[in-house]
């Protein structure tokens, strides 16, 4: 292989790397949305649970002031 050989297969290598490294850009694009949605979702648990645990102190706080007048 002469000298013009290897600077073609070097300019396919490079372009292939950079297919593959913004492959790489859009996929953790897609990850970092995914664990932002997770992060999202158990924050919206965590509310789910604090509005849980409040009515049931509200309950028992009627419960309480009903028998305890």
């Amino acid at each position: 292989m002469d000298a013009c050989g290897n600077r073609l297969l070097l300019a396919d290598v490079l372009q292939a790397f950079d297919a593959y490294s913004c492959d790489l850009q859009q996929e953790s694009g897609v990850l970092a949305e995914y664990v932002d949605g997770l992060g999202s979702l158990a924050h919206l648990a965590m509310r789910a649970i604090v509005s849980v645990g409040t009515i049931g102190q509200a309950t028992a706080d009627i419960g309480i002031g009903l028998t305890h007048p």
